[in-house]
């Protein structure tokens, strides 16, 4: 785990300005992992950072605002959620898997409270907005069903056979 001050500005994408704070080389599994998060449960709210703020040594008063960001399967576990790939698989809302291609429908973007067997959050001091999945992650998602849909698309209508195995 990786933590990086965002008031660096440019600064914070480079390595030296990323602080690891926890090393971590099992499997990404919710049990396993909440011996972690009450590590730094116990440091977010004994320090309460949020509320209180931190003081530097010169006196400057420092708002600390609590982010968490990793693909979509580690935020699912850090999350208290099981798999990605449930009747109620968006982090934010309750949108069910079989309604979530009605665009006319909208949902409250606020929090999955539907799923059933949802487990304790493991960072709790994080606001539910604050959560933010990987962009890299997510496009290569996207990235990977839309060549799966053009693929069985081209395929089904047997065009590779006429047109593109031609040209190749």
């Amino acid at each position: 785990m990786m933590i990086c001050l965002l008031n660096e500005d440019e600064e914070v994408l480079k390595l030296e300005y990323q602080y690891c704070i926890c090393l971590y080389v099992r499997q990404k599994k919710y049990d396993d992992l909440t011996k972690i998060g009450k590590l730094f449960q116990h440091q977010l709210f004994a320090n309460d950072l949020q509320n209180n703020r931190i003081y530097d040594k010169d006196g400057n008063h420092w708002l600390v605002e609590l982010f968490f960001s990793d693909d979509w399967k580690f935020m699912y576990i850090i999350m208290g959620l099981n798999a990605s790939n449930l009747k109620y698989f968006c982090l934010y809302c309750n949108c069910q898997s079989e309604l979530c291609w009605n665009i006319d429908q909208n949902f409250k973007n606020s929090e999955n409270y539907a799923y059933e067997n949802r487990k304790p959050a493991l960072f709790p001091a994080i606001n539910q907005k604050n959560y933010i999945p990987d962009k890299l992650h997510l496009f290569l998602r996207i990235v990977d069903v839309l060549m799966e849909c053009f693929f069985n698309d081209v395929i089904k209508k047997k065009e590779f056979e006429k047109k593109i195995k031609l040209e190749i």
